[in-house]
């Protein structure tokens, strides 16, 4: 792989230098705090569901209707910040890494939408966003994809228990879907904030 090449005085169009450096910091941080508080919501759901079994179990079906539409809202609320801010990175970083992404910035997003292409081409996206900007290998990208895919499914693995009546089954399914949630969410929060300092510092660095 080609060593990322700094370029002095990047300039997106339409913005000024401060605000192509500060969006993209600011959009970080916005997102990493929503990642940080859907992480401490999991692991009070985590606790919940594991402190007693039996009280659990019997209160499966209160606590997934409350657990449920909860972690789906911080879920809606921190998604499209990461939109955006795979957007942002991924335009800048068009400008300051020899070679480029990839996948334009339009359809690293839309990537996300796409059917089939939805369940494995964001991972691919985020791991070339992490090999332009640090040069390095990604594993943690695609940790952090398995277990966002493997929560889902365990989500859904808990719901179709709760329809057939076994609440015990359910209960064990959802609760390691909240422990891959947890491992999923960790690794995006640390994935963000890598990702962002070594963008931010390819931009400011100036050729010799």
């Amino acid at each position: 792989m080609k060593p990322a090449v700094f370029v002095k005085n990047v300039s997106l169009p339409g913005n000024d230098g401060q605000n192509r450096i500060g969006s993209p910091m600011r959009l970080a941080i916005i997102l990493r705090i929503l990642l940080l508080l859907h992480w401490i919501a999991l692991l009070c759901g985590l606790g919940v569901t594991v402190y007693n079994d039996s009280v659990a179990v019997s209160l499966y079906p209160l606590l997934g209707a409350m657990l449920r539409p909860f972690l789906l809202a911080f879920f809606l609320c921190w998604f499209p910040p990461l939109l955006l801010w795979v957007y942002r990175i991924n335009r800048i970083s068009r400008q300051v890494c020899d070679p480029p992404p990839a996948t334009t910035p339009g359809w690293a997003v839309a990537l996300f939408f796409v059917p089939i292409l939805m369940l494995f081409r964001p991972c691919q996206v985020m791991a070339d966003l992490w090999r332009c900007n640090l040069n390095q290998k990604a594993a943690i990208i695609y940790v952090w994809w398995l277990t966002w895919l493997g929560a889902l499914i365990l989500y859904l693995l808990s719901s179709g228990w709760e329809s057939s009546g076994d609440l015990h089954t359910a209960m064990q399914y959802l609760i390691s879907g909240f422990a891959a949630d947890l491992v999923s969410i960790a690794c995006l929060w640390y994935i963000v904030g890598k990702i962002t300092a070594a963008n931010m510092s390819l931009s400011l660095v100036e050729t010799p």
